[in-house]
Protein backbone atom coordinates (compact mmCIF):
# COMPACT_ATOMS: atom_id res chain seq x y z
CA UNK A 1 0.00 0.00 0.00
CA UNK A 2 2.77 2.39 1.27
CA UNK A 3 4.70 1.97 -2.40
CA UNK A 4 1.42 2.82 -4.34
CA UNK A 5 1.11 5.95 -2.43
CA UNK A 6 4.68 6.86 -2.65
CA UNK A 7 3.71 6.31 -6.75
CA UNK A 8 0.97 8.41 -6.87
CA UNK A 9 2.66 11.29 -5.52
CA UNK A 10 5.56 11.20 -7.44
CA UNK A 11 3.46 11.10 -10.73
CA UNK A 12 1.60 14.09 -9.32
CA UNK A 13 4.88 16.02 -9.21
CA UNK A 14 5.64 14.82 -12.32
CA UNK A 15 2.42 16.24 -13.65
CA UNK A 16 2.55 19.73 -12.02
CA UNK A 17 6.12 20.42 -13.49
CA UNK A 18 5.31 19.18 -16.90
CA UNK A 19 2.10 21.81 -16.58
CA UNK A 20 4.93 24.67 -15.93
CA UNK A 21 7.20 23.70 -18.62
CA UNK A 22 4.60 23.94 -21.14
CA UNK A 23 3.74 26.83 -20.03
CA UNK A 24 7.01 28.37 -20.26
CA UNK A 25 7.53 26.78 -23.42
CA UNK A 26 4.10 28.61 -25.02
CA UNK A 27 5.41 32.21 -23.44
CA UNK A 28 8.79 31.88 -25.30
CA UNK A 29 6.65 30.64 -28.61
CA UNK A 30 4.19 33.58 -28.81
CA UNK A 31 6.55 36.58 -27.79
CA UNK A 32 4.32 39.61 -25.88
CA UNK A 33 6.70 42.38 -27.75
CA UNK A 34 6.14 39.77 -30.79
CA UNK A 35 1.96 39.35 -30.65
CA UNK A 36 2.27 43.90 -30.34
CA UNK A 37 4.34 44.40 -33.40
CA UNK A 38 1.92 41.94 -35.19
CA UNK A 39 -1.20 43.93 -33.93
CA UNK A 40 -0.04 47.00 -34.80
CA UNK A 41 1.04 46.02 -38.48
CA UNK A 42 -2.53 44.68 -39.06
CA UNK A 43 -4.16 47.84 -37.64
CA UNK A 44 -1.78 50.25 -40.06
CA UNK A 45 -3.04 48.21 -42.97
CA UNK A 46 -6.59 48.72 -42.70
CA UNK A 47 -6.03 52.39 -41.86
CA UNK A 48 -3.62 52.64 -45.49
CA UNK A 49 -6.61 50.61 -46.82
CA UNK A 50 -9.27 53.13 -45.34
CA UNK A 51 -7.32 55.63 -46.50
CA UNK A 52 -7.14 54.39 -50.53
CA UNK A 53 -11.06 54.23 -50.53
CA UNK A 54 -11.82 57.77 -49.34
CA UNK A 55 -9.01 59.32 -52.07
CA UNK A 56 -11.08 56.73 -54.64
CA UNK A 57 -14.39 58.23 -53.12
CA UNK A 58 -13.03 61.52 -53.92
CA UNK A 59 -11.94 61.23 -57.01
CA UNK A 60 -15.17 59.48 -58.20
CA UNK A 61 -17.93 60.87 -56.42
CA UNK A 62 -21.54 58.86 -56.16
CA UNK A 63 -24.42 60.19 -57.95
CA UNK A 64 -26.87 61.88 -56.02
CA UNK A 65 -30.19 60.06 -56.28
CA UNK A 66 -32.70 61.63 -58.11
CA UNK A 67 -35.88 62.89 -56.35
CA UNK A 68 -36.32 64.49 -53.07
CA UNK A 69 -37.09 64.28 -49.92
CA UNK A 70 -38.88 60.52 -49.05
CA UNK A 71 -38.68 59.76 -52.83
CA UNK A 72 -35.28 59.71 -53.20
CA UNK A 73 -33.50 56.94 -54.55
CA UNK A 74 -37.11 55.51 -55.27
CA UNK A 75 -38.30 54.00 -58.77
CA UNK A 76 -40.82 56.78 -59.03
CA UNK A 77 -38.68 59.71 -58.40
CA UNK A 78 -38.65 60.50 -62.25
CA UNK A 79 -42.19 59.44 -62.50
CA UNK A 80 -44.56 62.36 -64.26
CA UNK A 81 -46.29 64.44 -62.15
CA UNK A 82 -50.21 63.60 -62.04
CA UNK A 83 -52.07 66.00 -64.86
CA UNK A 84 -54.48 66.80 -62.03
CA UNK A 85 -53.71 67.99 -58.83
CA UNK A 86 -54.21 65.13 -56.50
CA UNK A 87 -55.82 66.42 -53.05
CA UNK A 88 -55.99 64.48 -50.23
CA UNK A 89 -58.23 66.36 -47.26
CA UNK A 90 -60.01 65.15 -43.87
CA UNK A 91 -63.53 66.04 -45.56
CA UNK A 92 -65.00 62.68 -47.83
CA UNK A 93 -67.48 63.15 -50.06
CA UNK A 94 -70.71 61.35 -48.57
CA UNK A 95 -70.80 57.68 -50.41
CA UNK A 96 -73.40 56.20 -52.44
CA UNK A 97 -75.61 53.80 -50.55
CA UNK A 98 -74.93 50.45 -51.95
CA UNK A 99 -78.27 48.43 -50.82
CA UNK A 100 -76.82 45.58 -48.80
CA UNK A 101 -78.18 42.25 -49.99
CA UNK A 102 -77.92 39.26 -47.86
CA UNK A 103 -77.80 36.07 -49.88
CA UNK A 104 -78.61 32.82 -47.79
CA UNK A 105 -79.67 29.52 -49.27
CA UNK A 106 -78.94 28.23 -52.63
CA UNK A 107 -76.70 29.75 -55.49
CA UNK A 108 -78.25 32.19 -57.73
CA UNK A 109 -79.79 30.57 -60.94
CA UNK A 110 -77.64 30.07 -64.16
CA UNK A 111 -78.62 31.95 -67.47
CA UNK A 112 -81.71 30.90 -69.63
CA UNK A 113 -82.05 27.05 -69.98
CA UNK A 114 -79.84 25.92 -72.57
CA UNK A 115 -77.25 26.79 -70.04
CA UNK A 116 -78.30 25.55 -67.15
CA UNK A 117 -78.17 22.15 -68.59
CA UNK A 118 -81.10 21.72 -70.99
CA UNK A 119 -83.92 19.59 -70.66
CA UNK A 120 -87.43 21.29 -68.55
CA UNK A 121 -86.74 17.84 -66.64
CA UNK A 122 -83.45 18.99 -65.59
CA UNK A 123 -84.41 22.45 -64.48
CA UNK A 124 -87.05 21.02 -62.18
CA UNK A 125 -84.24 18.48 -60.49
CA UNK A 126 -82.35 21.20 -59.56
CA UNK A 127 -83.17 23.73 -56.84
CA UNK A 128 -83.84 27.77 -57.79
CA UNK A 129 -81.81 30.28 -56.19
CA UNK A 130 -83.06 31.72 -52.89
CA UNK A 131 -82.69 35.37 -51.79
CA UNK A 132 -82.60 36.99 -48.19
CA UNK A 133 -83.11 40.48 -47.07
CA UNK A 134 -85.23 41.79 -43.97
CA UNK A 135 -87.95 44.37 -44.79
CA UNK A 136 -88.68 47.71 -43.21
CA UNK A 137 -89.50 46.91 -39.78
CA UNK A 138 -87.54 44.15 -38.51
CA UNK A 139 -84.89 44.51 -36.37
CA UNK A 140 -82.04 43.67 -38.98
CA UNK A 141 -83.66 45.68 -41.55
CA UNK A 142 -80.51 47.92 -43.47
CA UNK A 143 -82.45 51.62 -44.28
CA UNK A 144 -80.73 53.58 -46.59
CA UNK A 145 -81.35 55.57 -49.91
CA UNK A 146 -83.19 52.51 -52.01
CA UNK A 147 -83.70 51.58 -55.70
CA UNK A 148 -84.65 54.20 -58.02
CA UNK A 149 -87.88 55.92 -58.07
CA UNK A 150 -91.03 53.28 -58.42
CA UNK A 151 -89.04 50.21 -57.81
CA UNK A 152 -89.78 48.25 -54.92
CA UNK A 153 -86.51 47.57 -53.10
CA UNK A 154 -87.04 43.78 -53.12
CA UNK A 155 -86.87 44.21 -56.90
CA UNK A 156 -83.69 45.19 -57.43
CA UNK A 157 -82.58 42.46 -54.79
CA UNK A 158 -84.21 39.64 -56.29
CA UNK A 159 -83.04 40.87 -59.68
CA UNK A 160 -79.16 40.58 -58.84
CA UNK A 161 -79.67 37.34 -57.67
CA UNK A 162 -82.32 35.85 -60.11
CA UNK A 163 -82.83 35.31 -63.76
CA UNK A 164 -86.32 35.01 -64.07
CA UNK A 165 -88.87 35.87 -61.47
CA UNK A 166 -92.46 34.66 -62.34
CA UNK A 167 -94.51 37.64 -62.25
CA UNK A 168 -97.03 36.52 -59.28
CA UNK A 169 -94.47 35.59 -57.22
CA UNK A 170 -94.08 36.97 -53.66
CA UNK A 171 -90.38 38.64 -53.73
CA UNK A 172 -90.89 40.64 -50.35
CA UNK A 173 -90.34 37.75 -47.37
CA UNK A 174 -93.25 36.43 -45.50
CA UNK A 175 -92.89 34.39 -41.79
CA UNK A 176 -95.25 32.07 -40.38
CA UNK A 177 -95.17 31.00 -36.86
CA UNK A 178 -94.73 27.35 -36.32
CA UNK A 179 -95.37 25.82 -33.09
CA UNK A 180 -94.26 22.28 -32.59
CA UNK A 181 -96.43 19.98 -29.65
CA UNK A 182 -95.60 16.77 -28.42
CA UNK A 183 -96.45 14.85 -26.10
CA UNK A 184 -94.36 15.39 -23.01
CA UNK A 185 -91.74 17.32 -24.81
CA UNK A 186 -91.19 21.00 -24.40
CA UNK A 187 -93.27 23.14 -27.67
CA UNK A 188 -90.63 24.01 -30.27
CA UNK A 189 -91.78 27.89 -31.69
CA UNK A 190 -89.76 29.61 -34.73
CA UNK A 191 -90.20 31.32 -37.77
CA UNK A 192 -90.87 29.54 -40.83
CA UNK A 193 -90.09 31.52 -44.13
CA UNK A 194 -92.59 31.15 -46.68
CA UNK A 195 -91.71 30.04 -50.54
CA UNK A 196 -92.64 32.79 -53.17
CA UNK A 197 -95.70 30.71 -54.01
CA UNK A 198 -98.55 29.10 -51.62
CA UNK A 199 -101.14 31.00 -49.83
CA UNK A 200 -100.53 32.09 -46.54
CA UNK A 201 -102.66 30.66 -44.23
CA UNK A 202 -102.70 29.73 -40.83
CA UNK A 203 -103.19 25.87 -41.04
CA UNK A 204 -102.98 22.92 -38.09
CA UNK A 205 -102.46 18.99 -38.33
CA UNK A 206 -99.80 16.14 -37.49
CA UNK A 207 -96.46 16.16 -39.12
CA UNK A 208 -95.70 13.64 -41.44
CA UNK A 209 -92.43 12.26 -42.58
CA UNK A 210 -92.09 12.04 -46.50
CA UNK A 211 -91.47 8.67 -48.46
CA UNK A 212 -89.00 9.30 -50.30
CA UNK A 213 -87.78 12.10 -47.90
CA UNK A 214 -86.55 14.58 -50.64
CA UNK A 215 -90.09 14.22 -52.53
CA UNK A 216 -87.80 14.04 -55.70
CA UNK A 217 -90.36 11.82 -56.83
CA UNK A 218 -94.03 10.38 -56.37
CA UNK A 219 -94.68 10.18 -52.55
CA UNK A 220 -95.25 6.61 -51.81
CA UNK A 221 -97.20 6.89 -47.60
CA UNK A 222 -99.94 8.90 -49.28
CA UNK A 223 -102.19 7.04 -46.55
CA UNK A 224 -100.43 8.87 -43.84
CA UNK A 225 -99.94 12.10 -45.65
CA UNK A 226 -103.37 13.18 -46.70
CA UNK A 227 -104.53 15.60 -44.47
CA UNK A 228 -101.58 15.89 -42.97
CA UNK A 229 -98.96 18.58 -43.18
CA UNK A 230 -96.00 16.54 -44.84
CA UNK A 231 -92.02 17.01 -43.78
CA UNK A 232 -89.42 16.92 -46.68
CA UNK A 233 -86.21 17.66 -46.67
CA UNK A 234 -83.86 20.08 -48.52
CA UNK A 235 -82.19 18.93 -52.30
CA UNK A 236 -82.66 16.24 -54.98
CA UNK A 237 -85.48 18.66 -56.87
CA UNK A 238 -86.40 21.87 -57.22
CA UNK A 239 -88.94 23.73 -54.17
CA UNK A 240 -91.91 23.68 -56.76
CA UNK A 241 -91.67 20.15 -57.54
CA UNK A 242 -91.65 19.27 -54.25
CA UNK A 243 -95.00 21.51 -53.54
CA UNK A 244 -96.70 19.87 -56.28
CA UNK A 245 -95.80 16.18 -55.46
CA UNK A 246 -96.88 17.07 -52.06
CA UNK A 247 -100.20 18.77 -53.26
CA UNK A 248 -100.99 15.94 -55.48
CA UNK A 249 -100.43 13.25 -52.10
CA UNK A 250 -102.86 15.42 -50.48
CA UNK A 251 -101.02 17.11 -47.80
CA UNK A 252 -102.41 20.14 -46.44
CA UNK A 253 -99.12 22.51 -46.29
CA UNK A 254 -95.39 21.37 -46.93
CA UNK A 255 -92.60 21.80 -44.09
CA UNK A 256 -88.99 22.20 -45.83
CA UNK A 257 -86.35 21.32 -43.32
CA UNK A 258 -83.37 22.98 -44.37
CA UNK A 259 -79.53 21.67 -44.26
CA UNK A 260 -78.44 24.84 -42.88
CA UNK A 261 -79.30 26.93 -39.71
CA UNK A 262 -81.04 29.38 -41.48
CA UNK A 263 -84.29 30.23 -43.55
CA UNK A 264 -84.64 31.70 -47.06
CA UNK A 265 -87.54 32.41 -49.81
CA UNK A 266 -87.60 29.04 -51.99
CA UNK A 267 -87.91 30.15 -55.01
CA UNK A 268 -90.44 29.28 -58.02
CA UNK A 269 -88.95 27.21 -61.00
CA UNK A 270 -91.49 27.60 -63.92
CA UNK A 271 -92.55 24.16 -65.06
CA UNK A 272 -95.10 24.79 -67.41
CA UNK A 273 -97.76 24.70 -65.08
CA UNK A 274 -100.06 27.37 -63.18
CA UNK A 275 -97.98 29.37 -60.05
CA UNK A 276 -101.13 29.36 -58.24
CA UNK A 277 -102.07 25.82 -58.65
CA UNK A 278 -99.80 25.55 -55.54
CA UNK A 279 -102.78 25.99 -53.09
CA UNK A 280 -100.91 24.91 -49.72
CA UNK A 281 -98.75 26.71 -47.74
CA UNK A 282 -94.96 26.38 -48.07
CA UNK A 283 -92.26 26.85 -45.42
CA UNK A 284 -88.97 26.28 -44.87
CA UNK A 285 -87.41 25.77 -41.46
CA UNK A 286 -84.16 26.04 -39.98
CA UNK A 287 -81.77 22.73 -39.53
CA UNK A 288 -81.82 23.32 -35.79
CA UNK A 289 -85.20 23.38 -35.22
CA UNK A 290 -85.14 19.80 -37.75
CA UNK A 291 -82.62 18.07 -35.05
CA UNK A 292 -85.01 18.86 -32.18
CA UNK A 293 -87.90 17.59 -34.20
CA UNK A 294 -86.45 14.58 -35.32
CA UNK A 295 -84.96 13.61 -32.24
CA UNK A 296 -88.38 12.41 -30.75
CA UNK A 297 -89.48 9.02 -32.10
CA UNK A 298 -92.08 8.61 -34.75
CA UNK A 299 -94.93 6.67 -33.34
CA UNK A 300 -96.65 3.24 -35.32
CA UNK A 301 -98.44 4.62 -37.98
CA UNK A 302 -95.84 6.94 -39.71
CA UNK A 303 -97.05 9.70 -38.32
CA UNK A 304 -94.66 11.96 -36.30
CA UNK A 305 -95.57 12.93 -32.46
CA UNK A 306 -95.38 16.88 -33.70
CA UNK A 307 -98.85 18.80 -34.18
CA UNK A 308 -97.84 21.70 -36.05
CA UNK A 309 -99.53 24.75 -36.15
CA UNK A 310 -98.70 27.88 -39.22
CA UNK A 311 -99.91 30.95 -38.19
CA UNK A 312 -98.63 33.80 -40.61
CA UNK A 313 -97.24 36.85 -39.46
CA UNK A 314 -99.00 39.64 -41.85
CA UNK A 315 -100.96 41.22 -39.16
CA UNK A 316 -98.31 43.50 -38.24
CA UNK A 317 -100.56 44.62 -35.10
CA UNK A 318 -101.01 41.54 -33.99
CA UNK A 319 -99.78 40.25 -30.45
CA UNK A 320 -98.00 37.45 -32.23
CA UNK A 321 -96.13 39.61 -34.38
CA UNK A 322 -95.12 41.70 -31.46
CA UNK A 323 -93.93 38.27 -30.06
CA UNK A 324 -91.87 37.89 -32.98
CA UNK A 325 -90.34 41.14 -33.26
CA UNK A 326 -89.09 40.57 -29.62
CA UNK A 327 -87.55 37.11 -30.36
CA UNK A 328 -85.69 38.69 -33.32
CA UNK A 329 -84.07 41.19 -31.21
CA UNK A 330 -83.12 38.83 -28.67
CA UNK A 331 -81.69 36.57 -31.56
CA UNK A 332 -79.94 39.31 -33.01
CA UNK A 333 -78.03 40.16 -29.37
CA UNK A 334 -77.11 36.98 -29.22
CA UNK A 335 -76.19 36.33 -32.31
CA UNK A 336 -78.63 33.96 -33.44
CA UNK A 337 -78.98 33.09 -37.43
CA UNK A 338 -82.54 34.12 -38.55
CA UNK A 339 -84.80 31.46 -38.55
CA UNK A 340 -83.50 29.57 -36.07
CA UNK A 341 -85.58 27.94 -33.19
CA UNK A 342 -85.71 28.97 -29.96
CA UNK A 343 -87.44 26.41 -27.98
CA UNK A 344 -90.37 27.97 -24.98
CA UNK A 345 -90.90 25.99 -22.48
CA UNK A 346 -94.34 26.56 -21.74
CA UNK A 347 -95.51 27.19 -17.94
CA UNK A 348 -97.90 23.87 -17.05
CA UNK A 349 -101.51 24.83 -16.59
CA UNK A 350 -103.10 25.01 -13.65
CA UNK A 351 -106.16 23.04 -12.84
CA UNK A 352 -108.93 24.37 -11.71
CA UNK A 353 -109.86 23.39 -7.77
Amino acid sequence: GMQQQMMMQQQQQDASASASDRRQQRVQQNDPNELLAEFLKARREERQQETAVMVEEKKNPKKEPTGKGWRAGSPMASAAKPPTPVHIGLNRPPQQFQPQIVMLGPPPEGGPPQMMGGSQADVMNKEGGGFFFYPPGHPNHVPGAGPPAGMPMAAVAEGQLRSTVHPQERIAPHWSEARFKAHGMPEIMCEARHATFGPLIQVQAKLVRCNPPQASSEIKNTAQVRGNIVYIKRGGCSFTKKARVAQAAGAIAMVVANSDRETFGMSFTDDGEALDAIQIPCVMISSDVCEKLESCRQSPDGKAPWTVTLTPLNEKQGALYQQHIQLAQMAAQHNVPPGAGLAVQLPPQQQPP
